[in-house]
């Protein structure tokens, strides 16, 4: 296992690694909902629509607004806690 090859035994220090890697994959991940999301509010006020988000033309106009403000909600909230140190807030 790889446990006792990265920390002796400790699995805290197994996990923190694991966390240091997927804290970037988290930042990207809500960079690219906050952007994507902003992008199709502000693309939106002039009438036009994201290829990629086509499908929320089925949608009721409040539903679609809506959910492009929770992506970038969501998004905004993805950067903060991955970029939060977990460690130095307790």
């Amino acid at each position: 296992m790889i446990v006792p090859l990265l920390g002796g035994g400790n699995p805290n220090l197994f996990n923190h690694c694991i966390m240091i890697k997927h804290r970037s994959l988290f930042t990207v991940i809500g960079f690219l909902l906050a952007g994507t999301g902003l992008l199709a509010l502000i693309v939106s006020l002039v009438g036009l629509e994201l290829s990629a988000l086509a499908w929320m033309k089925a949608l009721p106009p409040l539903a679609a607004f809506v959910a492009k403000i929770v992506m970038t909600l969501a998004g905004i909230v993805m950067i903060y806690v991955a970029q939060t140190d977990w460690e130095r807030e307790v």
